[in-house]
């Protein structure tokens, strides 16, 4: 949360911060507009002056008036002046020297229509027609450039648009992309400790539901086998060798109920971890002599484990793990079938958990882990189920036939080492459980 915080934090400073300077290059090249207008009026004005010095100067060679002489005059200081004062801006649109001659050709122009009126002459009329030529072409050539370079600071005007808007459109995109992993990253831990409160919840529930079931069913326990030993000392006669046999076996399953209760009294306690070296191949090979029973003739059992492999963990816990998992292996395949058992050392932090496309569930752990595999070929998994299986008290099977705590009672021992679990499966091809668990000495507390 304080990452999104901060990402969206930066991400609004991020584009004021863009805005600001977007609007402080637009203020510029407004400002600098606002000076290329004004030298286009005085360029314009300018070049009105030279028309009014050109107009004056015909009517005053056509009529000869007084009037259009004091005209022609005028018009000359004031182009003159405002040559004079505007120079800088001038300057822009034109080399100094340009604007160097062009003065002093007006204050040419001016001194040859005073000898002029003073003394009309062809010669010098002619002078004065080409000067005020040459003084009209001139503003013309200055209006040219002015406008063409109020064109280009339009244009450039219009590329800072473009470019600001692109700039704006980039960074917004960038930063809602940024927002939309760190939402999509928020949501997935939210969804994931939603999932560990519900099975915190559940866990507490069947806890109190274990313990309760478990007292229940010790006294009627204990009062059958007590009345076993009972019958066992009184029988005699003929058959009594039968009946003890039979009393044998009622007084054996009662005590090995009486076991599975006090195994759920333990997990409803909680008792003790007890963190030991494990070696993996001796803990397998106990666990099959346990399970030997229920695995059919024609199902071959692979082992492909190192000898040196080993865990830190509570031996009687992992083997449930164990037991559990060719527990549901052995029911997979069936009658004929493989079942692979293989442990090897992996690096967490480059290989995922089960390969790819393998569902995980829980923290795996980073750095050196020990992975156990248990493979089989039976129908596999449905894709519909698969996110299900290590919740308690579901099941696939039929009523009557499994609780649906097996696999989470694996999940919960996995979780309390510190490491995790994957499966993938698919139909027909069989299923594989991959438990990682953190190799070495030290266990997380």
């Amino acid at each position: 949360m304080d990452s999104l915080r901060q990402k969206i934090t930066l991400g609004y400073l991020a584009i004021g911060a863009l805005v600001l300077a977007l609007a402080l290059m637009a203020f510029l090249e407004l400002h600098l507009l606002e000076e290329k207008m004004i030298a286009g009026e005085r360029v314009g004005e300018f070049f009105g002056f030279a028309l009014e010095i050109r107009r004056f100067e015909k009517n005053y060679f056509l009529y000869g008036q007084e009037a259009d002489l004091a005209e022609n005059r005028q018009y000359v200081g004031l182009a003159r002046d405002l040559l004079h004062e505007r120079r800088p801006l001038f300057e822009t649109l034109a080399a100094p020297a340009y604007i160097d001659e062009l003065h002093d050709r007006i204050n040419s122009y001016a001194e040859m229509v005073d000898r002029y009126a003073r003394h009309a002459d062809a010669a010098l009329g002619a002078g004065i027609r080409q000067t005020g030529k040459e003084i009209l072409g001139a503003a013309e050539s200055l209006s040219r450039a002015q406008q063409a370079m109020l064109r280009l600071t339009v244009e450039r005007q219009q590329r800072l648009l473009i470019a600001s808007v692109a700039a704006v459109a980039l960074l917004v995109a960038a930063v809602v992309a940024s927002l939309r992993r760190s939402f999509n990253y928020v949501i997935r831990q939210l969804e994931l400790r939603q999932g560990q409160l519900v099975r915190a919840e559940k866990l507490a529930a069947l806890g109190t539901l274990l313990s309760g079931v478990a007292h229940e069913l010790n006294n009627p326990l204990s009062n059958i086998s007590s009345s076993c030993e009972i019958l066992t000392e009184e029988i005699d006669g003929d058959d009594g060798a039968f009946k003890r046999e039979l009393l044998g076996q009622i007084d054996g399953e009662t005590w090995r109920a009486q076991r599975i209760v006090r195994s759920l009294l333990d997990y409803a306690r909680g008792r003790e971890f007890r963190a030991e070296t494990v070696q993996i191949a001796p803990l397998v090979e106990d666990t099959l002599r346990l399970i030997r029973g229920r695995i059919p003739t024609r199902v071959r059992v692979e082992r492909r484990i190192r000898d040196e492999l080993a865990v830190s963990g509570d031996r009687q816990r992992l083997q449930q793990i164990l037991f559990n998992l060719l527990g549901n292996a052995i029911e997979a395949v069936g009658e004929t079938g493989e079942i692979l058992i293989a442990a090897r050392r992996v690096d967490a932090a480059h290989e995922p958990c089960g390969g790819p496309g393998a569902l995980v569930f829980g923290q795996c752990a980073a750095g050196p882990v020990i992975e156990i595999e248990v493979r089989d070929s039976g129908k596999g998994i449905a894709p519909d189920v698969l996110p299900r299986i290590f919740d308690p008290f579901f099941t696939t099977k039929e009523v009557g036939q499994g609780m649906g705590l097996g696999l989470f009672i694996v999940f919960e021992i996995v979780e309390e080492h510190g490491g995790c679990i994957a499966v993938s499966s698919e139909n027909g091809k069989g299923a594989a459980f991959f438990v990682r668990l953190p190799s070495g000495e030290s266990h997380p507390t």
